[in-house]
């Protein structure tokens, strides 16, 4: 599932959710902190693992 972080505009708690594709909504986040919808989705850098084969 993806993870998908978060920065509340009014307090700036930074918090993260993780959630399924089709549970992600937008409209529904709230700061955990205090409870404001203005917040805001970070994009965060993704991290490939990979094996080396031989």
């Amino acid at each position: 599932m993806p993870v998908y972080e978060y920065v509340c505009k009014k307090c700036g708690e930074l918090f993260e959710r993780v959630e399924t594709v089709s549970e992600h909504d937008p409209a529904k986040v709230r700061c955990p902190e205090c409870k404001s919808k203005q917040v805001e989705r970070r994009w965060s850098p993704v991290v490939a693992v990979t094996s080396k084969k031989s």
